[in-house]
């Protein structure tokens, strides 16, 4: 690959490392850049980094089939999920079979736990 040949070791290690992160500062630090640098962001911004950036993350998505319109409803369903849709009438948190698909998609993380009254009682 052209663009590839053109990257230095370290030009393509912050690529790598900003592709599994998408965090410019982290994955300047993980290359080998130094402090200053990485705050700065300017690797992103770098014309040859652009292209090698682009053209991965357009076969990443070719390879998923996945379209910018399949990502921004996936984090739409994050972003404008409401957290009154988790809980019941009692405010008790609903049983994810309660949960529409688009509201377990928003969720992220799920813990149950049960606790036991001094009677024996379940609750939760």
């Amino acid at each position: 690959m052209a663009i590839l040949e053109e990257l230095s070791f370290k030009q393509q290690k912050f690529c790598e490392e900003y592709l599994l992160s998408f965090n410019a500062y982290r994955a300047a630090v993980a290359a080998g850049y130094s402090e200053n640098t990485a705050l700065k962001g300017d690797l992103l911004h770098v014309p040859k980094m652009q292209a090698y950036l682009k053209a991965a993350m357009s076969r990443s998505a070719a390879r998923a089939e996945l379209t910018h319109d399949m990502l921004l409803r996936e984090l739409m369903k994050i972003a404008f999920c409401n957290m009154g849709n988790y809980y019941d009438d009692y405010g008790l948190p609903k049983k994810m079979h309660q949960l529409t698909d688009e509201e377990k998609a928003a969720v992220s993380y799920y813990q149950r736990a049960d606790m036991c009254y001094q009677d024996g009682h379940i609750f939760g």
